[in-house]
């Protein structure tokens, strides 16, 4: 296997963020070429079957999503879209300009981004957290400091993968960075990136934590120049 490339991320424009613009920073930087190709999804019909649902959304268009119809008789109808159907690849739904025969089967081959952003805010609140653990620190997710982003950043990234491998049984196969990876060998391969990953997020931690060292307020300790052979210590 190909030696993983270090990512190097900068801090966005040296000034504090909260929370919330750090994980679209993040999903930004280092989750762009991050998505799922799913296969031969069945998906579920409304009851006027003209409208069918997908059990992921966040579609890509490009390439376009690959729908099939198939009738009673198991002859399969490959279907394009505005000749007959629109797509709202936002919640994952094709419409059919009319409606479908009960008994037909709608298939969907797509590709989509599996984490959403609400699901990108919790996971960087709880990469927060966990830095914060590590470098003995509180990190204030209304205001954090330009030092403390790409160690954020960095344990977003194995926090993300380790919920697709949670969910990978589902998955046709993913792309991270680019680099299409098959269901068959998700879990090894993820494992590998988030191992990669955590060697340079452990760099991260022993810098900040002797920047933390240097920081901490310590206790002052006063001499008293009067003190002499014959006090005690009452």
């Amino acid at each position: 296997m190909p030696t993983l490339p270090i990512v190097f991320l900068t801090p966005i424009t040296g000034v504090n963020v909260n929370v919330n613009n750090l994980a679209m920073y993040c999903k930004s930087t280092i989750f762009t070429y991050l998505y799922v190709r799913i296969a031969d999804e069945e998906l579920r019909p409304n009851q006027a079957r003209t409208v069918y649902s997908s059990k992921y959304h966040n579609w890509l268009l490009v390439p376009d999503p690959m729908i099939v119809v198939i009738n009673s008789l198991g002859i399969q109808t490959l279907k394009y879209k505005t000749t007959d159907y629109i797509i709202n690849d936002v919640d994952g739904t094709i419409t059919f300009w009319t409606p479908l025969a009960s008994t037909d089967i709608v298939r969907a081959s797509y590709y989509y981004l599996p984490i959403s952003d609400t699901q990108m805010i919790n996971l960087t609140r709880k990469s927060l957290v966990e830095i914060s653990v590590l470098i003995f620190r509180k990190i204030d997710e209304n205001s954090i400091p330009p030092d403390y982003q790409v160690a954020i950043c960095k344990r977003l990234y194995t926090n993300v993968l380790k919920v697709l491998i949670l969910e990978a049984r589902d998955y046709f196969s993913v792309s991270v960075g680019g680099r299409m990876i098959s269901k068959t060998n998700i879990v090894t391969q993820f494992t590998t990136i988030i191992e990669e990953n955590e060697k340079q997020l452990q760099e991260e931690i022993n810098i900040l934590r002797t920047f933390n060292k240097t920081n901490r307020i310590l206790p002052t300790i006063e001499v008293d120049k009067n003190i002499n052979s014959n006090s005690k210590i009452s």
